[in-house]
């Protein structure tokens, strides 16, 4: 799978870093790349012709989001 760079802010980089273990990843590279998947995933949830998400992974998501402080 081919990859891209993105740019965060340092105080960001260092915040996500700091909360690795707590969410279970080995890499902020993997917490953003989730984080970005799930906030994608979202507008499929919402569109009735895409699949949706049961009950528990909307609440996972918007734990994991609320975690990162995107919610």
């Amino acid at each position: 799978m081919a990859s891209r760079t993105i740019e965060i802010p340092e105080e960001t980089y260092a915040a996500l870093e700091s909360e690795l273990e707590h969410l279970g990843f080995d890499s902020v590279d993997r917490l953003v790349a989730h984080a970005l998947e799930l906030l994608v995933s979202t507008r499929a949830a919402d569109d009735p012709t895409e699949g949706n998400l049961t009950e528990g992974e909307q609440a996972e998501m918007k734990r994991r989001l609320a975690d990162l402080g995107y919610m």
